[in-house]
């Protein structure tokens, strides 16, 4: 996976004062990369915002602050006025058409861009064009609970390159993908669930490829292949079979990997924590007190003495 663009980026000008922009892509091998951004203007600002993709025409927004005025939008030149929404409220822009904005609110909401290929395996296999269903009444507000937790559970992605794993960052993909779909999109997919947990050479085949290596970073697309699945089979049965996704299966591997290393040898606790796979000293004390209720360090030392 390739994430880019962590750091902060201010835009002047016909933006309308200052706007603070996080955004990562995620390229998922042999399939489509989306881009994902953070976008934030701390002070109201009545300037036109001309609206411009990155690339991709498909963009939904989840407003992570409420907005209290009205705004404006013109779409292809047509005017629409935009109720006050409150936090969770979630857009549909479709680029093929032009945007104009006048957002007089500060702002602070998430940008997922997705081109028209991230829908058509599951346009082929639902027989419909769920891009072309894509709809949001843009003059009146959408809460949408699902998007915005999914949102912000890749904020930490734009402040740490590495803190988000790939196959966490597909998991949640993939879960906004078919919320998409579902709800906006017209799709159904009760007759095309794969139901089944991995069979036993497939389960030995993913364990072995994930605990080979802890410090790698394999995508859901690779243990897919490996199992012969489409990514959403894959997801969905090694759940079935293991309880948790591959992400959080994974995640305990390297706890458990770094209390045998801290009890094991004298290696620093920021080395065990790169050598087991984390970002750092600091994500690995985070997920290892969640996991076992002590840092690293007086789990240790509580073992020693």
């Amino acid at each position: 996976m390739s994430r880019s663009g962590s750091a902060d980026k201010a835009i002047e000008g016909p933006l309308g004062g200052s706007i603070v922009t996080r955004d990562a892509i995620l390229a998922r091998p042999g399939d489509i990369s989306f881009r994902y951004s953070r976008v934030v203007r701390p002070l109201p600002d009545d300037e036109l915002i001309e609206m411009e993709p990155p690339g991709d025409p498909l963009c939904f927004v989840v407003k992570f602050s409420a907005q209290s005025m009205a705004s404006s939008l013109w779409c292809d030149g047509r005017h629409i006025v935009r109720s006050p929404c409150p936090q969770g409220s979630f857009s549909f822009y479709d680029f093929r058409q032009k945007w104009v904005a006048q957002v007089p609110n500060p702002i602070d909401s998430f940008h997922l861009w997705l081109p028209q290929e991230s829908f058509r395996d599951l346009e082929q296999r639902s027989n419909i064009s769920i891009v072309d269903n894509f709809y949001v009444d843009p003059a009146e507000y959408c809460e949408d609970e699902v998007m915005l937790h999914l949102a912000a559970s890749l904020m930490p992605s734009l402040l740490s390159t590495y803190e988000v794993t790939r196959l966490y960052a597909d998991h949640v993909f993939e879960a906004m993908r078919l919320h998409l779909a579902q709800r906006y999109g017209g799709l159904t997919l009760h007759d095309f669930v794969y139901r089944g947990g991995l069979t036993f050479l497939q389960e030995k085949r993913v364990k072995d490829r994930l605990v080979a290596d802890l410090s790698d970073d394999p995508s859901l697309a690779e243990l897919a292949s490996i199992c012969g699945l489409s990514v959403r089979q894959f997801a969905r049965a090694f759940k079935r079979s293991m309880g948790v996704p591959p992400h959080r299966w994974l995640l305990m591997q390297r706890v458990d990997r770094a209390k045998v290393l801290l009890v094991a040898g004298n290696q620093s606790i920021g080395e065990i924590a790169l050598a087991c796979g984390f970002a750092d000293q600091s994500h690995l004390t985070r997920v290892f007190s969640k996991a076992i209720g002590s840092t690293p360090g007086i789990w240790r030392r509580e073992r020693r003495s």
